[in-house]
């Protein structure tokens, strides 16, 4: 009523011509004072929005209202398909984290219809019902509204094409200037209430302008009593190889007293806060100040950094793949009836055995991976990998994996395999079990060496929680012995890429049914 009144009187005292805009919102503060946004399209407010035109559209605000209590505030739009799609994932990253973690861009179809932007969304049942039943659909129209001049209609569409378990999530919408990135985390513990979103890059924190969710690995960290109010605080930096964020925690309550004593140094977390930008031409880091928090593993193959990679290599020069050999081979995954469509093209099933599972700090000291073709396993791949000088293999991972310091005093050095690893991977979709640690370290490593594994990933931990509707007793080991899968030595790279190889043949037989 307030825009069509609005913009009705304002009209009528334009001529024809300066009539291209409308009313976005008003903001009303604590002291009546109202913030009127009115929203231009961009050609228009370059062209055509002239000083002039401005000071008749305050004047007429004026005569309106009889009083001078306001601003006027342009918000220039665009409407290509880029800004639109950025626009909704806003929306949902601020209001419906559920949402935003179950969809791609190819989700989103836009269609424009003269002054009608159309906007389908293509998802699962479960979530159209979702979306349906809880006033989502105005809310998402309401939000657009504000930032997209042509009338809005959002449409929720059930598509049984999409399967989610088989692809990797698009962790962007938007052009290179306006794109919200998105990190993939696994909440481990939460130290103060549980945080649901998902955490975007620190070096983007300039592109969100409210409530903040970032990870990282804890540096610099110190603690101390306030002697204001005699509450214990902690501070300290925040590092996801984006950039760094430092961090303040004040302990507000008893529950909260306990979270200080239980941070420190080189662990990987989660916070949600709000934040104070450095000031212009300040160096200072950005400062965010906590009000969630929790203990978290990051998954850096969710991370892409800005930097120029290396091509696949033409030869290989380290480690030479060489062919997989097993009597049963002809008949491995194709016996059972029509090949799973996940299983079409290549794959490459890896697995890593490390000093230790801190993946920036602990080393890799074993890569063993198996490459399928149209579900038959073609290729193998094995290393073992020196960690550099003075690196110890600690006792407890020995134990664990057989691997001792003598075994890898001879072998090549990471920066040899990984230009090897890269090319037996490129073009296919990479398979691990609890591939945020596999994936995440082998990925965390090889871009020191400028090679990115942005590949697709299926995990089979995550899968077996899918189709077995459990979330204990998911390990590789336990479910080599619930399917009988024999590869030999378990806690060995290559069998233990075996064993997930055929883990999968078992997890997508059952998900079938």
């Amino acid at each position: 009523m307030l825009n069509s009144k609005f913009i009705e009187y304002i009209y009528s005292k334009l001529p024809e011509q300066d009539r291209f805009f409308r009313l976005a919102e008003v903001i009303i503060n604590e002291n009546g004072f109202l913030k009127i946004i009115i929203l231009v399209p961009a050609d228009k407010y370059d062209n055509y929005m002239s000083d002039n035109l401005k000071n008749l559209i305050v004047k007429h605000t004026k005569d309106l209202l009889k009083e001078d209590i306001f601003e006027i505030i342009y918000r220039k739009t665009v409407s290509d398909d880029s800004y639109i799609k950025t626009e909704l994932i806003k929306y949902f990253y601020k209001h419906n984290p559920i949402i935003m973690s179950q969809i791609c861009d190819d989700d989103v179809d836009i269609i424009t219809q003269n002054d009608l932007i159309k906007l389908r969304l293509n998802t699962s049942k479960e979530l159209k019902d979702y979306i349906s039943n809880n006033s989502i659909i105005d809310s998402v129209v309401r939000h657009l509204e504000k930032y997209i001049y042509e009338e809005i209609e959002f449409i929720v569409e059930e598509s049984k094409s999409i399967d989610y378990s088989a692809r990797k999530r698009i962790n962007f919408i938007g052009n290179n200037n306006n794109k919200i990135r998105l990190i993939n985390i696994s909440l481990k513990t939460p130290l103060y209430e549980t945080i649901a979103k998902q955490p975007i890059y620190i070096s983007d924190l300039e592109k969100i302008r409210d409530e903040v969710v970032v990870c990282g690995k804890l540096s610099d960290f110190r603690k101390g009593i306030s002697r204001k109010n005699s509450k214990p605080w902690a501070s300290f930096v925040l590092n996801d190889t984006t950039g760094r964020v430092k961090c303040l925690f004040f302990a507000k309550n008893k529950k909260q007293y306990n979270v200080v004593d239980q941070l420190n140094n080189d662990m990987t977390v989660v916070v949600s806060g709000s934040y104070n930008p450095p000031r212009e031409n300040d160096r200072a880091e950005w400062l965010i100040f906590i009000d969630k928090i929790g203990v978290c593993d990051i998954d850096y193959s969710s991370i892409t950094l800005d930097v120029p990679y290396k091509e696949v290599p033409s030869d290989y020069l380290t480690v030479e793949p060489t062919p997989y050999e097993q009597e049963i081979q002809s008949s491995f995954f194709v016996s059972e009836g029509p090949l799973d469509d996940r299983l079409r093209g290549n794959i490459v099933v890896f697995d890593l055995e490390t000093t230790g599972i801190n993946i920036t700090e602990d080393k890799i000291i074993e890569i063993g991976a198996v490459k399928l073709v149209d579900g038959v396993i073609k290729e193998k791949f094995q290393t073992f990998v020196n960690p550099g000088k003075n690196i110890h293999i600690p006792e407890e991972a020995s134990k664990v994996n057989n691997i001792f310091d003598e075994d890898i005093e001879d072998a090549p050095s990471f920066s040899e395999v990984i230009p090897d690893f890269f090319k037996f991977c490129y073009g296919s979709t990479l398979v691990a079990h609890n591939s945020t640690f596999d994936v995440g370290m082998i990925t965390y490593y090889a871009r020191q060496y400028s090679y990115n594994f942005d590949h697709n990933v299926i995990d089979t931990l995550k899968l077996a929680r899918e189709v077995l509707h459990r979330t204990t007793g998911v390990s590789l080991e336990v479910l080599r012995k619930k399917f009988k899968i024999d590869t030999g030595d378990a806690h060995r790279a290559l069998n233990d890429a075996v064993a997930t190889a055929k883990l999968l043949k078992e997890l997508l037989k059952i998900g079938k049914n």
